[in-house]
């Protein structure tokens, strides 16, 4: 199961440091990669895809030699081509992407198994902005629509029965994009990885908090039985 350590990024710095902390979003990048992470999730909470937001990005991907991927209010496919020009691996949409199917379509058509979708649901619902949608019918959708994965997220907490009820309604695989509390819900997702093809999880602040220790989650998804005989050793 692929952990991705999420650098969450507004006018060009970082809204997670460790420790208290001020680094900048390329060192908490290059902290990530020394602990060991293979994949980086950038997260821009700007309304644009703008020039500070692409310094910032430029940064990360100097400072690093592993592949990059990037979440943002996107809405064209020029800022799609930029992205991956300036050497990011992977991106994601999010609800706001959902004002233009076609868009999404055409996204997925340029750019073959590099294009997922990140949804936010609330209540079941995805509010794009403009209109409201079935989680459900929309996750069901994203294969058609091209997209290699899906990044699901809601406003409460782990449930893993919600979690597999989705990813049997949708063809591609799932990532897991909610806050995760602590390390016994990071288990319990990787202990249903396998069965459901669960491809992973996304973690933010628990790493930043100590919530999480990476190490942890690296044994994780590396395989349960490291961090268990980890914790029998203790």
């Amino acid at each position: 199961m692929l952990i991705l350590p999420k650098i969450a990024i507004k006018d060009g710095a970082s809204l997670y440091q460790f420790d208290g902390s001020v680094a900048t979003p390329a060192d908490i990048a290059a902290q990530f990669v020394k602990a060991g992470f293979s994949w980086l999730y950038i997260q821009s909470q700007d309304m644009a895809l703008d020039e500070e937001c692409i310094h910032s990005l430029r940064q990360i991907i100097d400072a690093v030699d592993v592949p990059v991927i990037f979440e943002g209010a996107l809405k064209t496919l020029s800022d799609i081509d930029r992205l991956f020009a300036e050497g990011v691996s992977r991106v994601i949409l999010n609800n706001i992407a959902l004002t233009d199917h076609n868009f999404i379509q055409e996204a997925c058509a340029h750019y073959p198994d590099q294009i997922a979708m990140h949804l936010h649901s609330t209540g079941g619902k995805v509010d794009s902005g403009v209109a409201q949608f079935d989680l459900g019918k929309i996750g069901a959708n994203i294969h058609d629509y091209g997209a290699y994965a899906l990044f699901y997220s809601d406003d409460a907490a782990l449930d893993l029965t919600r979690l597999v009820a989705l990813r049997k309604s949708c063809q591609a695989p799932i990532f897991y994009a909610n806050k995760l509390a602590s390390v016994e819900e990071l288990l319990a997702i990787a202990s249903i990885a396998g069965d459901h093809n669960i491809a992973g999880a996304l973690v933010g602040e628990s790493f930043y908090n100590g919530a999480i220790d990476p190490a942890h989650a690296l044994q994780i998804g590396s395989g349960l039985s490291l961090y268990q005989q980890k914790s029998n050793d203790n």
